[in-house]
């Protein structure tokens, strides 16, 4: 069944990309009950469907109970003993026991409210699927306030992957999409105090709204000190109700950031030709692969963001452009990650990132194969049929441009 619900959003997106092809042609007064109605009934299509391409929706599930119960999912991994109480078949499930918890604050709860309300990680699609739709109007604002074409929001009402990724299999991801997005609509109606909260919550949402965050803000020229203030105060109250954890806040994402890889493109020429496949530990616990490399591509995204700052591209471009470049740098690339651009694309429109939309389903085979073998093969054939239309789209659209 896993294999059927890859194959079919491959194949939904012919449609999809006609669709958005024909989409700037129409008007969107007379269109925009159809492309809710459609983007509704897909989203409803696919809700009833179990959990077949992630485990992630039992983690969350699992972090909500550790909140419920009263403990601090940054002090305790799955597999602690303290915790051992809590487990119960779902528990079975749960991805990386042995890692405590990589979500940022605001996450948190709303993966404990989750597990208030609900035993099964299943609703976590709907309300995952809610903020998507959310996404969705806030689109159609942002479009709006721009002057452009409404008819473009069709570009993430219709999109397989992201109707696959929040309404399939209960991705985070759409929570802090849907904040950054706002912040874009209240930047752009000049309501610079209260997208910097927007800002803030998206990354107290998820920590790859940061960069995207900072860079959207500076783009905008906003000088406030006032501004800056808020910013820094709405994350750290964020993490207030957790500080106790004390320097375990960060093991989670530490365990991640350190040794964790799959589905990279550029990261993996920095391997190559960089990397001395040595391993060191840091924080008395984390051990990190791929330092040297890694450092690069930070370097390299650093100054990715400066271009696009002293380039003085816009705020939306310039999310798009830091966003582009930690996807080709980072050493992890799950398909749902994809979904930032598609957001951008509706305001930002790139075929290159709207194809890589398209091909990053083709990763699934790592997961297909697990299902299939209990063996789970990053194939860097795989990788080839992703990134060379990528990169082929990217050149061609960007001589056009020149031109």
């Amino acid at each position: 069944m896993a294999q059927t619900l890859v194959s079919i959003t491959l194949l939904a997106f012919i449609p999809y990309f006609i669709a958005v092809w024909r989409a700037p042609r129409w008007e969107w007064r007379r269109v925009r009950w159809a492309v809710i109605t459609v983007a509704v009934l897909a989203r409803a299509a696919v809700l009833p469907l179990p959990l077949l391409l992630s485990e992630d929706a039992y983690r969350y599930l699992w972090e909500g109970k550790v909140q419920v119960a009263g403990f601090n999912p940054y002090k305790f991994t799955p597999s602690a003993p303290e915790l051992a109480h809590l487990r119960d078949a779902n528990w079975e499930a749960l991805p990386h026991r042995e890692v405590s918890n990589v979500y940022p604050p605001l996450l948190l709860f709303t993966f404990r409210f989750g597990a208030a309300i609900s035993a099964s990680p299943v609703v976590f699609k709907f309300i995952f699927t809610a903020f998507d739709l959310a996404t969705l109007w806030f689109i159609v604002q942002l479009l709006r306030a721009r002057g452009q074409n409404k008819s473009l929001a069709l570009i993430w009402a219709w999109s397989p992957l992201v109707i696959l990724e929040f309404a399939g299999n209960a991705h985070e991801m759409s929570m802090a999409i849907c904040f950054f997005v706002a912040g874009l609509w209240l930047l752009e109606r000049k309501r610079n105090a209260p997208a910097t909260v927007a800002f803030a919550l998206a990354t107290l949402s998820h920590l790859m709204a940061l960069p995207v965050a900072l860079v959207a803000l500076m783009a905008a020229r906003v000088k406030s000190v006032r501004v800056w203030i808020t910013f820094v105060a709405v994350v750290l109250l964020g993490f207030l109700p957790f500080a106790n954890a004390g320097r375990a806040l960060f093991l989670g994402w530490a365990n991640f950031a350190g040794l964790w890889r799959f589905n990279d493109s550029l990261f993996a020429l920095l391997v190559r030709w960089f990397d001395r496949h040595e391993f060191r530990q840091v924080l008395g616990e984390v051990w990190v692969l791929y330092e040297r490399p890694k450092c690069i591509a930070a370097v390299l995204i650093a100054g990715v963001f400066a271009w696009a700052l002293l380039r003085r591209y816009r705020p939306s471009r310039a999310a798009l452009t830091v966003a582009g470049a930690a996807l080709l740098l980072s050493p992890v690339v799950h398909p749902w990650y994809m979904t930032w651009m598609v957001a951008l694309c509706c305001v930002e429109f790139r075929v290159a990132w709207l194809a890589f939309s398209g091909f990053v389903i083709v990763s699934y085979v790592a997961k297909l194969t697990e299902l299939q073998t209990g063996v789970w093969v990053d194939s860097a054939f795989v990788r080839w049929i992703e990134y060379v239309p990528l990169f082929a789209l990217w050149l061609v659209d960007s001589v056009r441009r020149r031109q």
